[in-house]
C-alpha cells in the first residue's frame, strides 16, 4: 500500500478552496489530514483549507511551585485563547534573602560581631568582627556592688575612651524581681541632655575628647532579694554615633549586685548600706589625713580586723568588689 502525500501551505488569515486531482485511477483516496469540509467526486477532491491557531503564551498565570531564597519555582503561562487550554512551564527566579541585621558587642573577654541573617531560611554571615578591646577602645562598664536588701545605692555606668561619641543610648538590664531602677544622673559636666524611658538611658557627650564620662544608676534592692544577679548593657546597632553619623560599637564588662544579709556590712566605710568604690576613696582620705573620723565607720573599714585602717583595708575592698573574693578575713576569724 502506497501513500501520496500533498502539502499546501495558504497565506496566513486566508481560507482557500483546493481542487486536487489524481491523474490515475489505480489510486485509491484514503483520507486528508488537517483539512476540513472536504469532498470527494471520484478522484477529485475539494476541500477546504483553513488558518491554523497560533498560540500566545501570554496568558494567565498558575504557580506550580512557590520560589524561595533558596530554591526557584515554577508556573504554568497559558495561551491568551480562553479556548484553547495550552501553557508552557516557566521558571520563576530565586527571592532575594529577606536579611536583618544583628549585632553582638565585645566584651572584655570575648570577640563581638555584626552579622547578617535572613529571617526565612535563617542563613547567616558575619560581616565585621569586633575585637576584645584594648586599653585605648571604647568600653561600657558597669561597678559591682555589695549591698543589704531593702536598701537603695548607686551604680556606676563608665564609658571609657568615647571616641568621638556625640549621641548616645543603651539599656540596663538586670532582675526585676530583685533590683528596681530608681533615677539616672550624672555629675560629669561633658553629659547633656540626660533621658530615661524604662531601663533605657539617652545622653549625648558635649565634649568630643572626653576621655570618660559616668552615668550614675540609682537602684533599690527588693526586701526579699538575696544572692548574686548581673547588671548589663546592650544596646542596638545605631545607638552610639558620632557628630559625623558614624558609628562606634564600645565593648561591654558587666557588673554584679551581691545581697548579703549580714547586718554589718563589713567594707561599707561610709555606712551607705553598699560596698563600692566610694568607700575605699574614703578610706584613701582618710589614711591620707584628708578625712576626719566621723565620716568613716571605722568598725567597717577595719576588714582584715587588725584594728587598723590602712591600704590592706582598701585592698580587701577592692578585691571584694571586683568580686576576687566574698569575704573580708575579720568575717572568717
Amino acid at each position: 500500500l502506497q501513500y501520496v502525500k500533498a502539502v499546501y501551505s495558504p497565506r496566513p488569515g486566508v481560507t482557500s478552496e483546493v481542487n486536487a486531482s489524481f491523474l490515475t485511477d489505480s489510486l485509491v483516496l484514503k483520507g486528508f489530514k488537517e483539512a476540513g469540509n472536504y469532498k470527494t467526486t471520484g478522484n477529485t477532491v475539494s476541500f477546504t483549507v483553513e488558518k491554523l491557531h497560533e498560540h500566545s503564551f501570554t496568558g494567565r498565570r498558575e504557580t506550580v511551585s512557590e520560589a524561595t531564597c533558596t530554591s526557584t519555582g515554577t508556573e504554568k503561562i497559558f495561551c491568551s485563547d480562553p479556548q484553547c487550554g495550552e501553557y508552557i512551564t516557566s521558571q520563576i527566579p530565586m527571592k532575594e534573602h529577606t536579611y536583618s541585621i544583628i549585632l553582638t558587642p565585645a566584651t572584655t573577654e570575648t570577640e563581638g560581631k555584626i552579622e547578617k541573617r535572613c529571617s526565612v531560611c535563617g542563613n547567616t554571615y558575619t560581616e565585621t568582627v569586633l575585637s576584645i578591646p584594648t586599653p585605648a577602645d571604647p568600653l561600657i562598664s558597669v561597678s559591682d556592688i555589695s549591698t543589704l536588701p531593702g536598701k537603695t545605692f548607686d551604680a556606676a555606668v563608665t564609658f571609657s575612651n568615647p571616641s568621638g561619641t556625640r549621641y548616645a543610648s543603651f539599656n540596663l538590664n538586670f532582675d526585676s524581681a530583685s533590683v528596681q531602677l530608681l533615677e539616672i544622673t550624672s555629675q560629669d559636666p561633658s553629659v547633656t541632655d540626660l533621658s530615661q524611658e524604662g531601663n533605657t538611658v539617652r545622653f549625648e557627650i558635649a565634649d568630643p575628647n572626653a576621655a570618660s564620662v559616668v552615668i550614675t544608676c540609682k537602684l533599690y534592692i527588693r526586701s526579699d532579694a538575696s544572692g548574686e544577679s548581673d547588671v548589663s548593657i546592650s544596646y542596638s546597632l545605631m545607638s552610639f554615633s558620632a557628630a559625623d553619623g558614624s558609628y562606634i560599637y564600645p565593648a561591654l564588662d558587666s557588673g554584679k549586685i551581691r545581697v548579703v544579709d549580714s547586718v554589718i556590712l563589713y567594707g561599707d566605710a561610709d555606712s551607705n548600706g553598699d560596698v563600692n568604690f566610694k568607700d575605699v576613696l574614703l578610706i584613701r582620705r582618710f589614711i591620707a589625713g584628708a578625712e576626719n573620723d566621723d565620716a568613716l565607720n571605722f568598725t567597717l573599714a577595719d576588714v582584715d580586723g587588725d584594728e587598723n585602717v590602712n591600704a590592706k583595708d582598701v585592698l580587701y575592698i577592692r578585691r571584694f568588689i571586683s568580686g576576687v573574693i566574698n569575704n573580708f578575713p575579720v568575717q572568717n576569724n
